[in-house]
């Protein structure tokens, strides 16, 4: 573990070394295990949504998002952004998760769903870097995967913004 001088975000803590040290410094850095999915760089997740989204005007700081106040919102010196977050299954692990993402997301994900229905498919997310992400089809949702679907546990998002 070494501390880098990032040139946007500051002072970083950065790992490298075995799979177990990897595996240590994660668990050190993680938060309590709250459900949430974090895609990485260069990586994918196959999901079904679930549920109804949740969306809420966030501001950055101490590296996580916060709500927004009201005062914050209608205040110009504030980089008020939109957050939403959703339930999104994963037929891997069978298990729940939730999602957070900018609005950009959330709009491919509406696109998405207007062509496919999410109903009827599983889809895979990648990120490609920082901002940007795919959202394709993978897999047409059988009834006996549909059934495993509705049985799945949803987080409440509402409360989620509380926990974290």
């Amino acid at each position: 573990m070494k501390n880098i001088d990032h040139p946007c975000w500051g002072q970083r803590e950065e790992a490298e070394g075995t799979w177990e040290e990897i595996a240590e410094f994660i668990e050190k850095k993680s938060p309590k295990d709250n459900g949430e999915l974090y895609i990485g760089i260069g990586s994918k997740v196959v999901c079904a949504f679930i549920g109804l989204p949740h969306a809420l005007e966030c501001l950055w700081h101490n590296d996580q998002w916060h709500e927004a106040t009201e005062r914050q919102c209608s205040d110009p010196r504030y980089n008020v952004q939109l957050r939403v977050r959703m339930n999104i299954w994963i037929p891997a692990t069978g298990k729940t998760c939730w999602l957070e993402m900018s609005s950009r997301l959330f709009k491919d994900i509406y696109k998405a769903r207007d062509k496919y229905g999410l109903d009827k498919w599983l889809f895979e997310i990648e990120r490609h870097d920082e901002d940007t992400f795919s959202v394709l089809p993978e897999a047409r949702i059988d009834d006996e995967l549909r059934q495993r679907i509705e049985a799945a546990h949803l987080y409440d998002l509402r409360n989620v913004w509380r926990d974290t």
